[in-house]
């Protein structure tokens, strides 16, 4: 018997599937650059705001693949999930 995750759906592996689509893409300013190497490579994804610092452009669900791949490049490692 599977027990209840609070989720409306008595499967484990329905709660573990909504954990995992919640995670939250983030950039520490702190450590970018604003080199904005994601914003021409994603610009669907990464923004440059009118203040001068790349933000990410609010979407219910990411493109992990362009998005793994703005990770992968970043030379500064400051763009990931949270």
């Amino acid at each position: 018997m599977h027990e209840n995750t609070g989720t409306g759906c008595c499967h484990p592996c329905f709660f573990y599937w909504v954990v995992e689509k919640m995670k939250r893409l983030i950039i520490d300013l702190s450590q970018c650059t604003q080199c904005l190497a994601c914003v021409e490579a994603y610009p669907e994804v990464f923004r440059l705001n009118d203040a001068g610092f790349v933000e990410i452009i609010e979407h219910s669900d990411y493109p992990e693949d362009e998005v793994e791949e703005a990770i992968k490049y970043c030379p500064e490692d400051c763009i990931l999930w949270e």
